[in-house]
């Protein structure tokens, strides 16, 4: 099990201190910049979504003297994956999470899903790999060769079932606060997962259904989508630690 946090041993007096660092919480808001995501029926685009739930996270973090939340955008700019990995990796040990909202040709589809890092079982698993995955088309200087490779998902085996649990912990939270239609945690080879920390994906609703566009627009919900998120984060936390 991964340790969370840094702890620090020091002595006063000849006693021994402990002191417990926070949580380091890496969120990503998906898509930035010349990258828009999904854009909605109305317009609405997917980056824009994602950062304003992840700004809200960070503010609860900033209440919170057990989690620290890092962005890895803060504003609408384009961000290779490669380098939201580089972000996250400086706060291992941590824990990993990048939003984003869902989309599909049927503008009925709605509900959240939770996506942990695992070769795609279906096709629409395969199909939302290839959604998010498309931004590689801008990147040229991706990490590549077999040994690589190999070393990696070594070490990612270790991570997979504290990436379930934090999984299942964020879509319960998401499901039974905000009465969200479950649509269970999948798994993707989504490039922007491959961190050594538990690492999910959260596609928090469906910009292409006009309904939940309007739903996902509102401030007030992005809130409670955030504390949604948030409390299933220190959930996993507080049992998994």
């Amino acid at each position: 099990m991964v340790i969370w946090g840094l702890v620090s041993l020091f002595l006063i007096g000849g006693n021994t201190v402990v002191h417990q660092y926070p949580c380091y919480v890496v969120v990503d808001p998906g898509h930035g910049g010349k990258d828009p995501g999904a854009i909605g029926r109305r317009g609405t685009k997917e980056k824009d979504i994602t950062l304003k739930i992840a700004l809200y996270l960070r503010e609860l973090a900033e209440r919170d003297d057990d989690i620290e939340v890092i962005l890895t955008r803060t504003k609408d700019i384009y961000l290779p994956l490669s380098t939201r990995i580089e972000i996250a990796q400086a706060y291992n040990p941590g824990i990993f999470v990048s939003l984003h909202c869902n989309a599909a040709r049927s503008y009925r589809l709605h509900g959240v899903e939770v996506y942990i890092l695992s070769p795609a079982r279906t096709n629409w698993e395969r199909a939302v790999e290839a959604r998010e995955n498309e931004v590689l088309k801008w990147e040229l200087d991706l990490p590549e060769g077999d040994e690589a490779t190999i070393l990696y998902d070594l070490a990612q085996i270790e991570m997979l079932q504290e990436s379930k649990l934090l999984a299942k912990c964020v879509l319960n939270s998401m499901v039974n606060s905000l009465g969200l239609h479950d649509r269970g945690i999948k798994q993707a080879n989504f490039y922007v997962l491959r961190v050594f920390m538990p690492a999910i994906l959260v596609e928090m609703e469906f910009i292409s259904n006009p309904n939940r566009e309007q739903w996902l627009c509102d401030s007030m919900n992005q809130k409670r989508i955030a504390i949604a998120i948030y409390n299933g984060i220190k959930e996993f936390i507080r049992n998994y630690q």
